[in-house]
């Protein structure tokens, strides 16, 4: 193990994190004028609000991980565009006619997201799938 391999994993770390404000949008993640954790200006490697310390070795997996959360949050974005663009505009892609046509084929297996997706809004009804 090397000194910068950490010592503990997942909820360990998480215990430690300290106040985690959210961004307002994809692009507080990558801007690196911002502190990662309370988006306050930076004037140092150490935030003088949070005092996270971006001097740290890990900092750089910390940039390639907000990355990679900014653009999995623009896709989702873009996803919901697609959705509302398409619904209102009332096209249906083939390929969507086609994937409607084909779930009922589906193992169940690969259709648990989507049914736990719709059965959180059906439960908060009163309603089970």
């Amino acid at each position: 193990m090397s000194e910068h391999e950490p010592v503990q994993r997942g909820q360990f770390y998480l215990r430690h994190a300290g106040r985690i404000v959210w961004p307002r949008d994809s692009l507080d993640l990558t801007d690196p004028a911002l502190c990662p954790a309370c988006h306050a200006g930076l004037k140092s490697a150490v935030c003088s609000v949070c005092r996270l310390d971006l001097r740290h070795p890990s900092s750089t997996e910390l940039l390639v991980s907000s990355t990679e959360a900014a653009l999995a949050l623009e896709r989702r974005a873009e996803l919901i565009g697609r959705i509302r663009f398409e619904t209102a505009a009332g096209v249906a892609p083939a390929s969507a006619r086609a994937r409607a046509v084909d779930l009922p084929r589906l193992q169940r297996d690969a259709v648990v997201p989507l049914a736990r997706w719709r059965g959180h809004t059906a439960h908060r009804a009163g309603r089970t799938l």
